[in-house]
């Protein structure tokens, strides 16, 4: 008989996860997260993308919430939905209101994306935030049922061929960001 895994995992987030609708679509659960930053680092959009990098920086502190108390399954969650973006996790000294914490961030591997201008939270969210949670819901749907980077490719084929056919005007996510206004659901054509 199997036991329930103890294993609890802090995460900070300094990008798209800071959206709590998109982070409960991810974890399956809302959740609340505590303000917090990273000493040493900077955020920046991904260069003609919708979602952003955190780089060092010596001088800077990069904003951002942090998540304690995550499972394993929370862990399996979160890694199934970033699987698309080639990140991975680093444990980094954080600091929040409670003071100093360990906890597991997303990197970009390195040379994979170019860094833009600053990253602005609220931006994201008015010009993509609805797009991407949809879209969240339909990657985390194939959660359990479809391998990780099968559900991103395939979903990045879907982007890239439904674009093809959206007139100009409407053709505001189809630059691989996920955004598929007013299109079918990614999942209808898996």
């Amino acid at each position: 008989m199997g036991r329930a895994s103890l294993v609890v995992t802090d995460f900070f987030f300094y990008g798209t996860l800071c959206h709590a609708p998109l982070l409960g679509v991810v974890l399956g659960r809302d959740v609340v997260a505590e303000p917090a930053t990273l000493p040493g680092h900077r955020v920046v959009w991904a260069q003609g993308r919708a979602f952003p990098l955190i780089l060092p920086d010596l001088g800077a502190q990069a904003r951002g919430v942090l998540l304690r108390g995550l499972s394993e399954q929370d862990v399996a969650r979160l890694n199934f939905y970033e699987a698309g973006f080639d990140y991975v996790t680093h444990a980094l000294a954080v600091e929040s209101a409670v003071g100093p914490a360990t906890a597991r961030v997303y990197l970009a591997q390195s040379g994979r994306w170019t860094p833009g201008v600053p990253w602005d939270l609220t931006d994201w969210q008015a010009r993509y935030g609805a797009e991407v949670v949809a879209a969240a819901r339909d990657v985390m749907a194939l959660y359990g049922v479809k391998p990780a980077k099968a559900v991103h490719i395939r979903r990045r084929i879907y982007i890239l061929s439904t674009c093809v056919n959206i007139k100009k005007p409407y053709r505001k996510g189809c630059t691989g960001d996920g955004s598929l206004s007013g299109q079918n659901s990614f999942i209808d054509n898996f």
